[in-house]
Order: structure tokens, then sequence, then C-alpha cells
């Protein structure tokens, strides 16, 4: 794995924030010794399944699917066939390595938080009921709400993440690679991290990754489903009234049609289930049962 070194005396477990992660490689180690562009002449299939295995490496770590990230990278190893392949291939193993880590980061961050204790989300103070590696348990106004570590929306990430967050430059250059990567990031924002971790000494690092700052927008082309699916969640989090609830539910109902239509029964899965939680929010008994109905068919479908 990649690691970026520090001193650990510098900075104790107790401090939950992700420079107690050391990351530390070498560009020339990773990257390989400088080498000359081959003059060979390219397999134009080869070429092909390349293209399209990089693209969906972006794809699944935007969204947050980093094991299927990890396949799509040996598929595009098998494909490589010249230097600038190699370079790429090496930067996204690089990111993959940093967002294992970053995650890792979130989960001892969430872990050390007590019950009782409250985060700022944006504007939003929220309450701790339960914390741990694999999970988060809030409470805001007056209704529970839990995730699963890996299916956080970015605004608690980012709230859970600061308040433990340990300012130096390995810190900045992990929490940068997952704004620059997740669908919900905030490109502008992981730059000026990139940026001033590089002032602090890691202009290597940052230098290998600066190309990635241009996916994002390409990978929100490649998959509108994905992104349909973020904008849901981020709508639960916000949802307050009844019809903030009632209009969350039909939304993620349409969603879902157009993901089976799609054929991504994964993503229907969990904006079905969005529905369900949305249209008991909303009190209404037919549209409750019109969420169950369509999370049980697409449950039953294969």
């Amino acid at each position: 794995m990649h690691r970026i070194s520090t001193n650990a005396n510098r900075h104790p477990a107790r401090k939950w924030g992700f420079a107690a992660i050391f990351l530390a490689f070498s560009i020339a180690n990773t990257v390989g010794a400088a080498e000359p562009p081959s003059a060979a002449k390219e397999d134009p299939t080869r070429r092909a399944a390349f293209t399209k295995a990089v693209g969906e490496v972006r794809l699944a770590m935007a969204g947050r699917d980093y094991p299927t990230a990890r396949k799509h990278l040996k598929a595009a190893t098998d494909a490589a066939q010249n230097f600038e392949d190699r370079k790429e291939l090496a930067r996204l193993e690089t990111v993959a390595d940093y967002l294992d880590q970053f995650f890792d980061g979130v989960r001892d961050c969430v872990a050390g938080l007590g019950s009782g204790e409250e985060l700022l989300v944006k504007t939003t103070r929220v309450a701790i009921v339960e914390a741990s590696r694999t999970e988060l348990v809030i409470k805001t106004a007056g209704r529970m709400r839990n995730w699963r570590i890996e299916h956080l929306p970015t605004s608690l990430i980012m709230a859970t993440s600061e308040k433990s967050f340990t300012a130096d430059g390995p810190s900045k250059v992990l929490l940068g690679t997952f704004l620059t990567m997740d669908r919900n990031g905030d490109p502008d924002y992981a730059r000026r991290l990139w940026q001033e971790a590089s002032r602090a000494g890691y202009r290597k690092h940052v230098d290998q990754l600066l190309p990635e700052l241009g996916s994002k927008k390409a990978t929100e082309q490649i998959d509108p489903i994905k992104k349909k699916l973020a904008t849901l969640a981020e709508m639960q989090m916000k949802a307050r009234s009844l019809g903030d609830h009632r209009g969350l539910a039909l939304a993620a109902l349409a969603g879902v049609q157009e993901a089976m239509q799609a054929k991504r029964r994964d993503v229907a899965v969990r904006m079905a289930e969005i529905a369900v939680a949305a249209a008991k929010k909303s009190r209404s008994v037919s549209l409750m049962r019109q969420a169950v109905a369509v999370q049980r068919q697409v449950a039953a479908a294969r």
C-alpha cells in the first residue's frame, strides 16, 4: 500500500485525524523510471478495453464501491499498452489506496464520537446517539437516522472528519482525494487542500494526483443514475416536513423505475429503501403501500 511518511510521535492515537494514518510512497517506485512512449502499433481492441476499464474505476470510486474499483483496475492493467497507460494506472492505484485509508480514518473519527455529542452539519446541529466503526446513529429535528459508514452523506463525513481533522500535509492529501473522487465531493476545495499539502512538502504526491481533478464531471456524465441516487441521499438528509418526505418518496419511486429500465438493480434497491423510509415519514398510507410494493418488485427482479 502506498503511504506518505509522517512522524507518529507528533500525532497521538487519541487524535482521530487522518494524520494518524501514515501514507508513504515513492513516486519513482510507483510510476517507474522515465520511459519513452512506445512506437509499437496499438491494438485498438485493447485500447477500447483500457479506456472502458479506467472509466469504470472512476465510476465505482465516485459511488464508493471500492471493491469493484479494484476489479476494474485489474482489467485495466491487463489492457494497458504503454507508459502513459501504466502512469495512469499507478495514479489510480494510489487513489484507491488513499480512499481506503481515508475511510479507515473516518471510521476512527466516528468511533471516537460520544453519545450526546453534537456535530454541526452545514448549518444544522445533530446529536450523536450511537457511533462505531461500522455505523452512525444521529438525532436531528426530533428524528433518529442511521447509516452504515460507507453510506454516510458527504456532509456528515465532512462534519465528522473536520471535528477530528489534523491539518497537516498527509491529512489534506487524503481529504482532497476523497473530495475529488466522490460523487458529492468538492473539487474546488480539494484543489485548495492539495495546494496547501504541496506547500507543506508533499508536492510529489499532489502532482501525481492533480490530473484526477478533471475526472469528476466526466464521471457524472457517465452515470446519471448514480448521480440521481446521490441527490436522493442528500434530499433524505434535509427532509423535515411531511411534504418534504412525500416529495422525496415520489422522487425515489421515479428513480427506481429509471434504475430498473437501465438494468441498475443495485441502485434501484437503494432508491426503494429511501422511498419506503420517506413514505413512512410522510404518514401517507397509500404512498407507503405503493413504496412497499415497488420495493418487493425490485427484490423479486433478477
